[in-house]
């Protein structure tokens, strides 16, 4: 066989197995979507209660806590039962600290009290939740 017609078979086997390739994979591919479409559902049959159900915890707040006229939801279990079990003022600070991005400076201003007992009670509350977050996990 001449090396130019060898060549040319060796295309075509090629070519040929190409089409075969693709051909194996469009059928994988629509026998996939079957299966899908065999089990799949629409948004809107979907209940409320099936979301719940589905859904993973941490998509739902566990908690929500009011600071500076603004509802804050923490979504994480843990400390939001932990943050629940703290005083009042603790709480007001480590929510406008971390959640807010206020300094302690400003933290006393919106407080009304010294810039000193807000370090204090912000250390203080981190103590208290480092503690009550070992407990509760």
């Amino acid at each position: 066989m001449p090396p130019l017609e060898y060549q040319q078979s060796c295309e075509k086997r090629f070519a040929a197995f190409c089409v075969g390739a693709i051909e194996k994979a469009a059928q994988n591919a629509f026998r996939e979507l079957h299966r899908y479409s065999d089990r799949e559902v629409s948004l809107s049959d979907i209940t409320e209660n099936d979301i719940y159900l589905i859904a993973e915890p941490e998509m739902f707040p566990s908690g929500w806590f009011r600071i500076a006229n603004t509802d804050v939801p923490i979504y994480h279990p843990t400390l939001a039962a932990a943050l629940e079990q703290l005083k009042y003022r603790q709480r007001s600070i480590i929510l406008l600290y971390y959640i807010f991005g206020y300094t302690d400076l400003e933290i006393a201003d919106f407080l009304e009290m010294a810039k000193s007992t807000v370090q204090y009670n912000r250390q203080a509350a981190l103590d208290n939740l480092r503690d009550l977050m070992e407990e509760f996990s």
